[in-house]
């Protein structure tokens, strides 16, 4: 009891002190996210555990996995802020870069008040001045905020180039850190700068939000140059929740475009459209997609000398002018090396999904088909509501070539009505679930009557093919 005595009055004061110092950087148990507007690459600050020293104190930041590229990985290393940050009753906040130097930040410095902030191995160094304090909104929030402006400087106290100079760090009383550059990699390699964004560590629920008649376009690239792109889109159908709100059912319609090079007689292309309806569900709504763990933070598994590093990312793309967030998995299998006294990458992976919190999706990113041929599957477009965003590529091709079959009903006990609502000559076939070939017909117009009256109950498929070679695919279920 003690103890736990004594550590609430070391967090009591440590909170009430953070807060006397007016302005500051970080806070102890908050949660903060930054973003450059050039690659939309998230950054995170979680203190994962602080240390007190009379009135002043010391926090460190999760840790990350580094490749030290010669033949290591680092899986504690420091975070993009550094390795930790010392908090000094002063007013100064200490940070530190790669080769350990100090970087200073002065939380009470005044309006026009100049300080250095880094000092090279040389003896030059880097000047910060307040150039502004200001108020602004930060998160629905109105905040004071100083505005910190850099410049490089010789010993002698010139001013000298330096891509650094006109940089700025902005830092305010109640959100810490509104704008600075990455500490880690500080000053030479730190070209980018970060600014608070109002994001969080995203849940299932938030992930796999779709509605009814959300409709998504993807695109699939491959790394073969003479495969030419397919295209896909999924479309939501229905939609329900479990009695106790923790799952969710959808019903999804999805039509893919399979693009094919014919090289005989003559090289032309072969376009074959599928179109399927999926049951789906996702559970545990409220249960982060991620671990338990930070952007860039590293879960490890170690045990008995072998196991992994796992990591993610979270970053925003730009798809019709609207910053989407997403994230992907990383990392390595790594094995302890009794000749480098490390822990070395066995084989490096990504995996497979990207989460689109802002749409309600995730797809398959990219990955091997088998024949050792890279596909890529990107989304290019969607329909959520109101929003359109981009071409249905797919919707194209339909309406332009397509035998646009409409069949009815389905399910069905006997007869399949097909309306092609287009006059043509067709091609049908109707096959099972094993790809056996039943039934073969050719015919004129725009309407079919087909009897299933000899076949059992069950699973089959219904090919048409129009007169310029494009087929689509229907999925037909007899019962």
């Amino acid at each position: 009891m003690r103890k736990l005595y004594s550590l609430f009055i070391s967090v009591f004061f440590f909170q009430n002190y953070i807060v006397a110092q007016n302005y500051q950087t970080v806070q102890s148990e908050t949660e903060y996210y930054f973003a450059d507007s050039v690659s939309g690459n998230i950054k995170a600050i979680k203190i994962a555990s602080a240390v007190f020293n009379g009135t002043d104190s010391i926090l460190t930041n999760f840790f990350v996995a580094r490749d030290t590229g010669d033949y290591c990985i680092w899986a504690t290393a420091p975070s993009w802020i550094g390795k930790e940050i010392f908090i000094r009753n002063n007013g100064f906040n200490i940070f530190y870069n790669s080769d350990n130097d100090s970087i200073f930040i002065n939380t009470l410095a005044t309006l026009n008040e100049t300080w250095t902030l880094y000092t090279f191995p040389n003896g030059d160094y880097i000047e910060a001045n307040i150039l502004s304090n200001d108020t602004a909104t930060i998160i629905s929030t109105i905040d004071s905020i100083k505005t910190a402006s850099l410049q490089t400087k010789n010993n002698l106290g010139n001013n000298i180039s330096h891509v650094i100079n006109g940089r700025e760090i902005k830092f305010s009383k109640n959100h810490g850190f509104i704008q600075l550059p990455e500490f880690y990699e500080f000053p030479e390699n730190s070209t980018r700068d970060y600014k608070k964004i109002n994001a969080h560590r995203l849940t299932f629920g938030e992930v796999f939000n779709f509605e009814i008649n959300d409709s998504y376009y993807y695109q699939y690239t491959y790394s073969d140059p003479n495969s030419p792109s397919d295209y896909g889109v999924s479309k939501i159908l229905t939609k329900h929740y479990s009695f106790n709100s923790d799952s969710v059912f959808y019903k999804i319609e999805n039509t893919f475009v399979n693009n094919e090079v014919d090289w005989n007689p003559q090289p032309h292309m072969v376009t074959t459209i599928a179109v399927d309806t999926i049951n789906s569900y996702f559970t545990h709504l409220d249960s982060l997609i991620y671990y338990d763990i930070m952007p860039e933070e590293t879960l490890i598994d170690t045990s008995e000398g072998y196991g992994g590093v796992h990591s993610y990312n979270m970053s925003t793309f730009l798809m019709c002018g609207i910053r989407i967030k997403q994230s992907f998995d990383y990392g390595w299998d790594i094995e302890y090396d009794d000749f480098y006294e490390c822990f070395s990458s066995v084989q490096n992976f990504t995996e497979r999904y990207v989460d689109v919190a802002s749409l309600g999706n995730v797809y398959f990113n990219s990955g091997g088909d088998g024949t050792g041929v890279i596909v890529t599957k990107s989304m290019y477009g969607y329909i959520k509501g109101n929003d359109t965003c981009g071409t249905n590529f797919v919707t194209g091709i339909e309406s332009i070539e397509q035998s646009e079959g409409i069949i009815f009903p389905n399910p069905t006990n006997n007869i399949v009505n097909i309306n092609t609502e287009k006059e043509d000559s067709y091609i049908l076939e109707f096959s099972n679930n094993l790809g056996q070939i039943l039934v073969t017909d050719n015919f004129k117009g725009k309407l079919y009557e087909l009897s299933l009256n000899q076949f059992p109950n069950g699973l089959y498929f219904l090919s048409l093919t129009n007169s310029r070679g494009y087929r689509q695919i229907y999925k037909l279920i007899k019962e």
